[in-house]
């Protein structure tokens, strides 16, 4: 349950993301952490800082969105998913990276599926995972670039139903 503080703390944080205000934004998540939940997915995605000085307020933001999907588990990232246009409305796109590997990475051992989830996206949605995919499968060595390879698989075949 969210205290009645909740919006102000966040209108707050929303402009301290703008101000590249780090403390404020790590206060806001350890008021927060751990009390939120898929329905404030969208909040979180809109904390997201394209223009950050450093990725450390953006880490805050994934923590607090692991910390949903570890409670929720598919339908939290079917909700990260379908709420990834804002992204595109915040120029925080490079972020999705950070998104990927917490939901890829952290929570192997978790029963959830990134392709399921983008299985009903917008193509647009979709071409923006399947890119952050791609640049970090330059980077993966060893069982990680089978599981991108998966996934990017899935994401192919997908948009190409859709083009049926």
């Amino acid at each position: 349950m969210l205290d009645n503080n909740y919006n102000e703390s966040l209108k707050k944080a929303y402009i301290a993301k703008q101000e590249d205000d780090i403390d404020t934004i790590n206060d806001f998540c350890e008021a927060y952490n751990e009390k939120l939940g898929v329905q404030e997915i969208a909040d979180l995605l809109k904390l997201f800082n394209g223009q950050a000085s450093t990725n450390e307020q953006n880490e805050f933001i994934v923590n607090m969105l692991d910390s949903i999907v570890k409670k929720e588990k598919q339908k939290a990232v079917n909700e990260i998913i379908e709420q990834s246009g804002i992204l595109f409305q915040e120029r925080a796109t490079k972020c999705i990276s950070l998104i990927l590997t917490m939901i890829i990475f952290w929570n192997r051992d978790l029963d959830i599926s990134l392709s399921e989830s983008l299985a009903a996206a917008p193509n647009s949605i979709k071409d923006l995972y399947k890119k952050a995919l791609e640049k970090k499968l330059l980077f993966m060595k060893g069982h990680n670039v089978q599981l991108i390879e998966t996934i990017l698989n899935s994401i192919n075949i997908s948009q190409d139903c859709n083009d049926i």
